[in-house]
């Protein structure tokens, strides 16, 4: 299974996923079907996958509305001493305002394209990522207007990805996913 139909999979999970009740690691060793997986980073903290009442109360912490990402990452041995794959869980948390500038700052030039109606299909003629706000889908010819319309005192937590990304979801641009206050 290749990274971009891996990560396609994980993505449809994740909107599904993002409606339901709480996140618990009984649902994640179901859904990511794990078997011998040993760590999981939750927000950049490493804990062992034993750990059950631990991990589930820090997931038990977040709201699933601020699930950012739910993967299960190939370990050949290239992430460290061990030789298990890795289970890697995102929530959105206020940034702080100085990253918040920082990534804005970097996206500035991200939108070259200027629509005239729906003249170009953002998956296949666009230089332009797809934006998300709120996990709300922002149709290409309003992108860019709704992302200069942004205010950094509203945003929560901005996220861009280029490689990452699933092409045939988002198309070969990037993704660009905010949450607001």
């Amino acid at each position: 299974m290749t990274a971009r139909f891996t990560l396609l999979i994980l993505s449809l999970f994740w909107l599904n996923f993002s409606s339901a009740q709480k996140i618990d690691l009984k649902t994640i060793k179901e859904k990511l079907e794990l078997k011998n997986e040993k760590l999981i980073i939750i927000n950049g903290i490493p804990y062992d996958l034993t750990a059950t009442k631990e991990i589930d109360s820090v997931l038990n912490s977040f709201s699933n509305e601020n699930l950012v990402e739910l993967i299960k990452i190939k370990n050949d041995g290239k992430l460290g001493h061990w030789n298990n794959d890795v289970v890697i869980v995102l929530f959105t948390y206020q940034q702080k305002e100085k990253d918040i500038k920082r990534i804005l700052k970097g996206l500035e030039n991200k939108f070259p394209d200027k629509y005239f109606g729906d003249s170009q299909h953002i998956l296949s003629d666009s230089k332009n990522p797809v934006l998300v706000i709120n996990d709300k889908s922002i149709h290409h010819t309003e992108a860019k207007k709704e992302f200069e319309n942004l205010k950094l005192k509203n945003i929560h937590y901005i996220d861009y990805r280029k490689d990452s990304v699933s092409v045939e979801l988002y198309g070969k641009n990037g993704l660009i996913r905010v949450w607001l206050k």
